[in-house]
């Protein structure tokens, strides 16, 4: 009898995703493995794989992306061991095995952490400001993690420079509407004359480029500047194709600045138009 394992993972393209398999098959579900130990004197913790509202299991698996990463790199670098049940015996090539469990370093934050958002108009210079933060952002400390989400609110282009504090943001309110996003890892700064629809620039640097990239499965690391998402957002099922069209034409201006040959995204973050299965139905990367 064949197993398919259903594991939370980050996924932010409001679609559904679906499966068609040839033969029968038995549903492995992580969700309800969800208890976290915490050992304070030696900082580390036991995590399961469903825990909690992401999933450790598919968020852990695929990097582990946060607004932490300039500051302690992703959540892959500070896994220490892992409970698996193997599946080295028979199981085939692509079977090592289920993980339940992860054993993960626990990271010192400050007593106050400062969050900030700063809107700036066309009008007001954010073409000019946002060149040049493209120019700082990756070599600022890594203490500070400044966003940069380009948008247009009322027939205004409006640019915001974000500094986030997790904690502040409640993960599970807020979607109510579908979207499509496409995710790039800029290497070198846009010319930001170039029209645009919503874009969100996440900046790399920090430590994330103290760790080479062949040091630990995560490979986006040093000469990336910023993880960039290309974003359109509708609330009527009426004007999917149309969205999809736009993000797609906003995804070719970026070509020239982006990853490419093959271009590339965050493994969990889903971009479901890269690749294809041999039976020609859309696949993740």
């Amino acid at each position: 009898m064949a197993c398919r394992l259903e594991s939370e993972v980050e996924v932010t393209t409001t679609w559904a995703f679906s499966y068609v398999s040839k033969v029968s098959f038995v549903i492995l579900d992580m969700f309800n493995l969800q208890s976290i130990h915490i050992d304070i004197a030696k900082e580390t913790a036991w995590v399961q794989t469903g825990a909690t509202l992401v999933g450790t299991g598919g968020h852990f698996s695929g990097g582990g992306y946060g607004v932490m990463m300039r500051k302690h790199g992703p959540f892959v670098d500070i896994i220490i061991d892992a409970q698996i049940v193997d599946a080295i015996r028979g199981g085939g090539g692509a079977s090592f095995g289920i993980i339940l469990s992860w054993k993960i370093k626990l990271v010192q934050i400050p007593p106050k952490v400062t969050m900030f958002n700063v809107s700036i108009t066309l009008k007001q210079g954010a073409n000019d400001i946002l060149y040049q933060w493209q120019e700082v952002a990756p070599k600022l400390p890594g203490d500070l993690f400044i966003r940069a989400i380009v948008d247009n609110v009322n027939g205004t282009i409006t640019a915001r420079l974000q500094g986030n504090e997790l904690a502040k943001f409640n993960p599970v309110l807020g979607w109510t509407s579908g979207g499509k996003k496409l995710r790039n890892f800029l290497q070198q700064n846009i010319d930001t004359r170039v029209g645009i629809k919503f874009m969100q620039w996440s900046p790399y640097g920090g430590r994330m480029s103290e760790i080479l990239e062949a040091e630990t499965p995560f490979p986006h690391r040093a000469g990336n500047l910023f993880k960039l998402q290309n974003c359109m957002v509708w609330y009527h099922d009426n004007v999917i194709k149309d969205g999809i069209k736009s993000i797609r034409e906003l995804n070719g201006v970026m070509t020239p600045y982006v990853l490419s040959k093959p271009r590339e995204a965050f493994l969990n973050y889903r971009d479901l138009d890269i690749g294809k299965r041999s039976n020609s139905s859309k696949a993740g990367t």
